[in-house]
């Protein structure tokens, strides 16, 4: 009950508080930003809600899981801003980075945001798929 309420109230937040900052006249995309917010905190609510209800150590969370997230994501995002800047056709900039960007996402989720253990699932899983097809 606790998880629900106090996560879910947080989360609620965002349609009155987007709401305020559309009414003092911010751009559209502070609702983004609201929303944004709004999940860090209701995030680190989880985290702690969660470590008091079973043992789970905060910090041995924060590095096993959300490091890599935020590797991933800053990788991702410096190099597709690079890619951005320096494409001036607004059709092309937008193939580009949605294709490049797929591709960004494979390389750096396999390079910075898995585990060993998890890359040797991964390419198991995808070994026997190519398996199934070609054979």
């Amino acid at each position: 009950k606790l998880y629900q309420f106090c996560v879910g109230g947080i989360l609620l937040l965002n349609v009155p508080i987007s709401y305020i900052t559309l009414k003092m006249g911010h751009a559209p995309e502070v609702v983004f930003y609201v929303a944004i917010g709004l999940s860090i905190i209701a995030l680190t609510a989880r985290i702690f809600i969660i470590s008091t209800l079973i043992t789970m150590k905060k910090r041995r969370y924060l590095i096993d899981t959300l490091l890599p997230v935020l590797i991933v994501t800053a990788l991702v995002f410096g190099l597709n801003s690079i890619i951005y800047i320096n494409l001036t056709n607004p059709l092309t900039n937008f193939l580009s980075s949605a294709l490049i960007s797929g591709g960004l996402v494979v390389c750096a989720v396999l390079l910075a945001g898995l585990k060993k253990s998890e890359k040797e699932v991964f390419f198991n899983m995808l070994f026997n798929l190519k398996n199934k097809i070609w054979n």
